[in-house]
């Protein structure tokens, strides 16, 4: 994946700076064809955030003995680009240094369409999967979200994610930044 997502920004990057009449389409490109300049994009990152680029959906989560709908799963989804998942542009961003930054637009996206959406039902919980990874920005990105509270979240971090980020010099560090994140009023799952 990363092999040829390089050579694909290679080529493209090649074909922009030598003013060569070779240029390579992908989905998504369709600003270049009207004239749009996308330039003016530091990453790829930005072009997806600046463009709309994450849909977001929710899936329902029922308590089985109450027969009623407690919560939703949260899920982004990019659309129109060449990451074919939401892992793939995480990993980017996290190589380019946008990582903070499309957290937090889908984030606020999510936030802002699930609270939107939910009113009828305004005990229900937002379930949010998190890298282990974004705790360093979780914290201060919902405290200035308006309505995240409304949205009732808990963070979700996979396992396999919280042991790769486990250090065995310092094995309470992951308990802390998990209590931190409670004595804010938030939940973990």
């Amino acid at each position: 994946g990363d092999a040829i997502l390089g050579q694909r920004l290679k080529a493209r990057q090649y074909a922009f700076a030598e003013d060569s009449k070779i240029l390579l389409y992908e989905k998504g490109m369709e600003a270049l064809l009207h004239g749009e300049d996308e330039s003016s994009f530091h990453t790829e990152v930005d072009n997806i955030i600046a463009q709309n680029k994450i849909a977001v959906r929710f899936r329902p989560v029922f308590y089985v003995r109450r027969e009623t709908v407690f919560g939703y799963l949260s899920a982004a989804i990019p659309t129109n680009t060449y990451f074919d998942s939401m892992r793939d542009l995480y990993d980017y961003a996290h190589k380019t240094g946008d990582d903070r930054r499309l957290f937090s637009a889908i984030v606020r996206r999510m936030v802002a369409t699930f609270v939107s959406e939910n009113a009828r039902n305004p005990k229900a919980k937002l379930f949010v999967p998190t890298r282990f990874t974004d705790r360093a920005f979780l914290l201060p990105v919902f405290s200035r979200l308006q309505r995240a509270a409304a949205a009732n979240p808990v963070f979700l971090f996979e396992e396999d994610d919280v042991v790769a980020q486990f250090d065995p010099s310092d094995p309470e560090a992951i308990r802390e930044s998990m209590r931190e994140i409670k004595a804010k009023g938030y939940e973990v799952g």
